[in-house]
């Protein structure tokens, strides 16, 4: 299961738009934890404090993931399959942003990590990003490793992965196929479970696909088929919230598309 990291736990990190800052927030929750949390435990590789540069390398597939300062709010972000230092490495991706940029001092985030994949969220821009591996669908896969290449968003999310299902050592695109964010679009592997707020409600994980084959799926990940109202009035979302339902507890994220749960009981389950 994996550890869930707010700005509301006392003595967490403070996010804010300036430079330092969201590495920072980074470091310490992957690689040192804070108050009662423990760190998520990924590890430290390289580090350029000077030009706000951080590189981590998770427990799992042990690929790189570089962020780098780009402007207030907003950082690049890359994955490895290898580094010698902050600034090379072997089977680089394309740079993407992490715009998190809010007209506040302060900013309201989450992380729910675990030591190969996390999610970051922040309630001011209601955006949602995930980095690290992920479940697949191909037995023995070691190369099961993405990036978001924007916030997840509905019916156009896409990942990077590290390599192509054969193995072949080549970044390639990933596309969500059903839209996590409480539409009547169905899509992926489904399940219908009673609903303690409403009646029956149809839950299904959206399927990552490489072309038209599936490749595997976001930790976690859950669609909930109800319209995003809906969820924010019987659930009482306030930009997020944890909730138990049927026995499994999910934590719930306000996105500006709708809102998206988190499978926190199932969080490596293909199913």
């Amino acid at each position: 299961m994996p550890e869930v990291y707010t700005s509301r736990d006392a003595n967490a990190p403070v996010l804010t738009n300036e430079k330092g800052s969201f590495n920072n927030l980074l470091k310490i929750v992957l690689t040192h934890g804070y108050g009662d949390k423990p760190a998520a435990a990924w590890i430290l590789e390289f580090e350029d404090a000077d030009n706000d540069i951080i590189v981590f390398r998770n427990a799992g597939t042990g690929y790189f993931l570089r962020f780098a300062y780009n402007s207030q709010g907003r950082m690049d972000v890359n994955s490895y399959e290898s580094m010698t230092d902050v600034n090379n490495g072997t089977n680089g991706s394309s740079t993407y942003q992490i715009n998190y940029y809010a007209d506040k001092t302060q900013l309201d985030w989450v992380v729910v990590a675990d030591n190969k994949s996390f999610y970051f969220y922040t309630k001011d821009t209601k955006r949602i990003w995930f980095f690290g591996d992920f479940p697949s669908f191909i037995p023995g896969e070691l190369w099961n490793f993405g990036i978001s290449m924007g916030c997840l968003q509905n019916y156009n999310s896409l990942i990077d992965a590290m390599r192509k299902m054969s193995g072949e050592q080549e970044h390639i695109s990933l596309q969500l196929l059903g839209n996590p964010f409480g539409s009547s679009f169905f899509g992926g592997i489904n399940n219908t479970i009673g609903y303690p707020y409403y009646g029956n409600v149809f839950i299904s994980k959206p399927v990552l696909l490489e072309g038209n084959n599936p490749r595997g799926v976001l930790c976690g990940l859950t669609d909930f088929k109800h319209e995003k109202e809906y969820l924010v009035t019987s659930i009482g979302i306030n930009g997020w919230a944890i909730k138990e339902i049927e026995g499994v507890d999910y934590i719930f994220f306000e996105t500006y598309y709708g809102v998206v749960a988190i499978d926190l009981d199932n969080w490596w389950s293909i199913k």
